[in-house]
């Protein structure tokens, strides 16, 4: 298990280091200054809905349905005086849909890689993984790797040393290890995370603020705003939900429990 010490230093987390921060868990709060996407990709059954689950509603399950498409959830945090709101997209993993799925990568300004410690075909497939963000992505956007099922240790196939070495030699933003089962560095990781952001954006904020704020106030005339901080299709969009439906009937009779401990 990481140090504070050497997650200080190889995460370089004395650029967020002193930035007051406040996780708001009032689910009737609608109102944000600013909103930034990130998306968590990788394998099939590494536990990226586990994830979200844990970070949104502090829970665990350990039979967990197969993703189709993307789940969604949304986490609010106040960095400083700044609310942001992360809007946070798990997307399937079957090679199946990857073509598919690519779509929710526009507009996302932070990737995180997943692999599980105990699959080491996921930990090997996340180049690929890496490749095809690269590929998708703004080419500024933060990218970020996490090693999930850190519960299981007696069950290990991928080394700490190991995923910190692909951080490196990627120059990735940041490297840390998760259980969804028992919460271990989730929180810690979305709120380093929010910090990175709000240091990258900060001299941009005036501007998306005054975006944002006339967003919210549209959508409150419209009596369209979303005050939930869980829900799978967050905009209505036409075009989001016939993307969910072709994944769901391409699925068809082929979606099985994933039986993951995540």
């Amino acid at each position: 298990m990481e140090s504070r010490s050497d997650d200080y230093e190889y995460n370089n987390l004395k650029r967020i280091d002193g930035l007051r921060h406040e996780i708001i868990t009032d689910k009737a709060l609608s109102y944000h200054d600013a909103l930034f996407k990130i998306i968590i990709i990788g394998d099939s059954g590494i536990g990226k809905s586990c994830v979200l689950k844990r970070l949104v509603d502090n829970e665990f399950k350990e039979d967990h349905d197969v993703t189709v498409g993307v789940e969604f959830g949304s986490f609010l945090i106040k960095i400083e005086d700044k609310i942001l709101k992360l809007q946070i997209w798990d997307t399937a993993g079957q090679e199946s849909f990857r073509s598919i799925t690519k779509i929710f990568y526009r507009g996302a300004h932070t990737a995180i890689l997943g692999y599980s410690i105990t699959q080491r075909d996921t930990y090997e497939n996340v180049q690929d993984w890496l490749r095809e963000a690269k590929s998708s992505c703004q080419p500024d956007i933060l990218m970020c790797l996490i090693g999930n099922k850190s519960d299981l240790e007696q069950r290990r196939s991928v080394s700490h040393e190991e995923g910190l070495e692909f951080k490196k030699r990627n120059n990735l933003l940041y490297f840390t290890e998760t259980s969804a089962k028992s919460g271990d560095n989730i929180d810690k990781m979305f709120i380093d995370l929010a910090k990175f952001i709000y240091i990258k954006y900060k001299d941009q904020l005036h501007h998306m603020i005054d975006d944002e704020t006339s967003s919210q106030n549209s959508r409150s005339r419209s009596g369209s705003v979303d005050g939930g901080n869980h829900t799978k299709n967050p905009h209505s969009l036409n075009q989001q939900n016939i993307n969910k439906m072709r994944l769901r009937s391409r699925l068809g009779q082929q979606q099985k429990k994933s039986n993951c401990s995540c």
